[in-house]
């Protein structure tokens, strides 16, 4: 695991760099607010979906399904933990309450996860990412929307994120065969899931304050129940998960121990909330799990004896 958490430490370092690009692009007025939704525009509906695809368009066997089945199982889970430790701490406040509740899966854990495992390692974390991505919507439409507003529920079945959910899983389940090309044109849009999430959050930063991310007592509770609390209580729960299947455990560990899901400033802005204050969060969290984030992956390793 101390492998595992070098190269963890490492990647950080790059999406952090990305970070600095996307607030130096905004401060230089290179990218301005309209652009910077049209950013994420591009991530919610384009990008976003082709990461949950990619790995559910490859070649299916025996071994893949049970491994689904199985990072389904764990995974919901381990999403449960978040669930319930988040509502928890933060029932009152949405933002806080979203932001401990989801991890940032899609645009810190997919890329950390191949970093460590492979490309292969995608599969593992696919029912987890599933139930993650619906549950993200989910609480968006529940959270997240302007005060007043009735849930959109016909919105949740029309999203980007359930059409390409349905859509992957047809083709998984029934062992359809996608194109060469198609495949490929899925990839190179899914490897832009986490440059683009780290500028879209650059720009974010460069709209606050930098000083008031280090002084609200606040967002150090969210982020110490987001990146201490829940992961380790999901490392225990994770035992459930046989020891011959350590990758899949690892891989699961990993996208439910990422820091605020960017999802929490994406949605709060979207639905009319507070995102200043959401962005505030994910930025201090992300600060915090160049740190933290290595350190709990080592704990794991420990817990599992591994």
């Amino acid at each position: 695991m101390l492998e595992n958490a070098q190269i963890i430490a490492l990647q950080l370092i790059k999406m952090f760099i990305f970070i600095a690009i996307g607030y130096i692009l905004f401060k230089r007025k290179l990218i301005t607010e309209k652009s910077s939704l049209a950013l994420v525009n591009i991530l919610i509906y384009v990008i976003i979906p082709c990461v949950i695809l990619d790995p559910l368009i490859g070649e299916r066997t025996q071994d893949s399904i049970r491994i689904f089945l199985i990072s389904l199982g764990a995974g919901g889970l381990a999403l449960l933990v978040s669930l319930l430790i988040a509502r928890l701490f933060f029932h009152k406040n949405p933002i806080e309450h979203y932001g401990a509740a989801f991890s940032n899966a899609g645009f810190m854990g997919f890329p950390l996860i191949v970093a460590v495992l492979g490309e292969t390692g995608t599969i593992y974390i696919t029912g987890f990412f599933l139930l993650h991505s619906i549950g993200q919507w989910v609480y968006n439409i529940l959270l997240m929307k302007p005060k007043g507003e009735k849930p959109n529920i016909k919105g949740l079945f029309l999203s980007p994120i359930m059409i390409s959910l349905a859509a992957g899983l047809i083709i998984f389940l029934a062992g359809i065969r996608v194109p060469g090309v198609a495949k490929e044109c899925v990839s190179s849009l899914a490897a832009c899931n986490s440059p683009i999430a780290m500028i879209i959050l650059g720009t974010y930063l460069g709209k606050t304050k930098l000083r008031e991310i280090f002084t609200i007592p606040r967002l150090y509770l969210n982020s110490a129940v987001r990146l201490i609390i829940i992961p380790a209580v999901t490392a225990l729960v994770l035992f459930v998960v046989p020891r011959e299947l350590m990758d899949v455990r690892t891989a699961i560990f990993i996208a439910a121990a990422a820091p605020v899901a960017v999802n929490t400033a994406v949605y709060a802005q979207k639905g009319g909330q507070d995102y200043t204050y959401a962005v505030k969060s994910v930025c201090l969290s992300t600060l915090l799990s160049l740190v933290l984030f290595p350190l709990m992956v080592l704990c794991a390793g420990f817990i599992w004896g591994v």
